[in-house]
């Protein structure tokens, strides 16, 4: 595909190709991702969406950036809030950030009261491809990685850790509430590279129920 006729085809299409994907991934934009909190602008164009995938447990957010530049965004999401840190380690952490940068398409930057880390990478929304964006994302994950193995912070690893298990929990509630038992949510991870052991215990949090053990309650 050369590209897409309209803004509103181009953040409609990356939510058609995400959702969708492939019973036989080869990249990563066939893992088949969730789609939610999706927001419309007062016409109904969608203007922002989050999606999370079991196969890279990570928070997207894919934004449209308008026409000036026209592009469309994706942002990885992470959990780390350095408005607390010490100069030393905010020094440290901004290194690792201009470092990883350095990768094509890629930038870091900070957002929030809490100065979170956003890693971000923008495509030409005017001549959108599925290839450009498997590769724009595949850029992001690694750049996530590497930032983590520059900065060697081990409170930053628990904080990376500890978001990717919320992630996998929160996509399994969203699963059994569409219908999975818990052995087919089970079933499910482990097809999708989880251990059985981490998978029924992502089960257990979720609140997921066998067949016939009655509705499904959340505190």
């Amino acid at each position: 595909m050369s590209g897409v006729d309209s803004d509103a085809d181009v953040m409609s299409l990356l939510m058609k190709w995400l959702e969708e994907g492939s019973e036989e991934p080869e990249t990563i934009v066939d893992l088949k991702w969730a789609i939610y909190d999706v927001k419309k602008d007062d016409n109904g164009k969608i203007i922002s969406f989050r999606a999370s995938t079991v196969v890279v447990p990570v928070r997207l957010l894919v934004l449209d950036m308008g026409d000036d530049p026209p592009a469309v965004r994706f942002v990885i999401e992470t959990p780390i809030e350095t408005i607390d840190y010490d100069i030393k380690r905010k020094a440290k952490i901004y290194r690792a950030m201009l470092l990883t940068s350095r990768a094509p398409l890629v930038k870091f930057y900070l957002y929030g009261e809490e100065q979170l880390i956003g890693i971000a990478a923008d495509l030409d929304k005017r001549s959108i491809r599925k290839k450009e964006v498997s590769d724009a994302l595949s850029m992001l994950v690694f750049s996530l990685k590497a930032f983590i193995d520059r900065v060697n912070d081990e409170e930053i690893n628990e904080l990376i850790a500890a978001d990717a298990l919320e992630v996998l929990i929160e996509l399994a509630r969203k699963y059994v509430s569409e219908g999975k038992s818990r052995d087919e949510l089970i079933e499910y991870l482990v097809r999708s590279g989880l251990d059985r052991e981490i998978a029924e215990e992502i089960a257990r949090r979720s609140g997921a129920k066998s067949r016939g053990e009655g509705p499904i309650l959340y505190k």
